[in-house]
């Protein structure tokens, strides 16, 4: 299930659980440029880790991981 304001490009998924295993959480967001946002993020130490995708895997959209102030992991992916 997703749920998104008209006109917004914010949205909330709902997804089951995988592999009859307790639901969790994850946090994405979408960027136009993600080496663009990596670059951003690194220069204030928000980020220690590479991009991935994009022209290393063409099977994988480009994007890189990070942890918020409270450790939840955030996928950065390029829209």
């Amino acid at each position: 299930l997703e749920v998104a304001p008209r006109g917004s490009t914010a949205r909330l998924a709902l997804n089951p659980p995988m592999y009859d295993q307790p639901g969790g959480s994850a946090i994405g967001v979408e960027t136009s440029d993600v080496r663009a946002e990596h670059a951003r993020l690194s220069a204030i130490g928000g980020v220690d880790v590479e991009p991935l995708g994009g022209d290393d895997d063409p099977n994988v959209p480009p994007m890189f991981m990070l942890k918020d102030p409270d450790g939840n992991v955030v996928t950065v992916v390029q829209a």
